[in-house]
């Protein structure tokens, strides 16, 4: 199917106190971009995720190289993480 994008396929879960993140894809450049953020997110305190700033996305040529939806799911990607964090926390 044309312009199909590829799945990502997220698994957020909460174990002994930190956040796990486990990510996979089918497409080389978003499965390399989830490995990234998850070694990022992987085995942190919720209190680390919820006050870290990622812009290393906006900062890099990846805007470049991916197309806008496939970046603005990375971003995406990066605020569910947050979001369920911070869920973590309360």
């Amino acid at each position: 199917f044309e312009g199909r994008l590829a799945w990502l396929f997220v698994v957020l879960s909460f174990e002994d106190g930190r956040v796990r993140v486990r990510l996979d894809s089918e497409a080389l450049i978003v499965n390399g971009i989830a490995a990234v953020i998850s070694k990022l997110f992987d085995k942190r305190y919720p209190e680390e995720i919820c006050n870290t700033r990622l812009d290393f996305l906006e900062r890099t040529s990846i805007r470049s190289q991916i197309s806008t939806v496939r970046f603005h799911g990375m971003l995406k990607l990066i605020e569910r993480i947050c979001n369920y964090a911070g869920a973590q926390r309360a």
